[in-house]
């Protein structure tokens, strides 16, 4: 009697053992899917960075131009203004003569 409940003992142990065991297999299966995920995010992540980051130069150079031609383009603008205040000094001129 004692064998037959020692070995009731040793199956329970080993069922829970087993128990035990798939649930560690378990919550390893799904914190490997997990940091498998988070790998892949960071991956993406690390790629959208890398390219930002390589595009800044370019986007720099852009607006140092766009900024260069506004500078032109307000020059030229005051340039044509003075160029406009002479002319209408001119016709002011031509106005006062008589033909």
């Amino acid at each position: 009697m004692q064998v037959t409940r020692r070995e009731a003992e040793m199956d329970e142990w080993a069922l829970t053992i087993q128990e035990i065991d798939d649930q560690i297999q378990s919550k390893r299966i799904e914190k490997s899917s997990t940091l498998e995920t988070v790998q892949k995010r960071k991956a993406e992540l690390t790629s959208r960075l890398a390219n930002t980051a390589n595009s800044i130069p370019t986007l720099v150079h852009e607006i140092q131009l766009l900024l260069s031609q506004i500078s032109k383009w307000e020059q030229e603008k005051a340039s044509n203004a003075k160029r406009v205040a002479e002319i209408e000094e001119k016709l002011i001129t031509l106005r006062g003569l008589t033909f």
